[in-house]
């Protein structure tokens, strides 16, 4: 089973624990000094949120985390997780894109598209550039983990463009 749940505010992640009831707790850290927690479900669904930059949800005013989480462990199990890919951004051609992504299946394309609300069409996602595990947390044992990982997606462009530097690129 995998599920991509994406964070209120597009930020770093970090897991805080998963309850006996499946309900998993994050902090996310966005805009360089900003803090949040949230409550969710396995399935990306958002219960509860605190912002430490919202007048009514300060930091010292974060619940207390319940007793008797599964808390994560260090990263194990999902070191083959991780890889770098390719530079931001070029020309697929010269950088041998399709060789370098993890390609992805047009149905998972499709779901990435959709759950991401990315502004291309599912054939223009080329695959995954970067993935970075970023916690895990032994659900079933011995082989059942919930992971948190950050990836960063390789996509065509339509067109050739030109960066600031005036360098030629076709995939960002």
């Amino acid at each position: 089973m995998a599920a991509t749940c994406p964070l209120p505010h597009g930020g770093d992640g970090q897991i805080l624990g998963l309850s006996a009831e499946n309900t998993l707790y994050v902090e996310e850290y966005y805009d360089e000094d900003r803090l949040a927690r949230h409550v969710l479900t396995l399935d990306g669904r958002i219960l509860k949120s605190f912002d430490e930059h919202l007048e009514d949800s300060v930091v010292s005013t974060f619940p207390p985390l319940p007793d008797h989480l599964v808390r994560p462990a260090p990263i194990r199990a999902a070191v083959r997780l991780n890889f770098r890919g390719p530079r931001f951004r070029g020309l697929r051609e010269l950088d041998r894109i399709t060789d370098v992504v993890r390609p992805l299946e047009v149905p998972t394309r499709m779901e990435l598209v959709a759950r991401l609300s990315l502004d291309i069409p599912p054939f223009m996602l080329i695959g995954i550039a970067e993935s970075q595990v970023l916690a895990e947390a032994l659900l079933i044992p011995p082989h059942g983990y919930f992971v948190c990982r950050r990836i960063r997606l390789a996509y065509a462009l339509q067109e050739t463009r030109y960066d600031d530097d005036h360098q030629p690129f076709d995939y960002d």
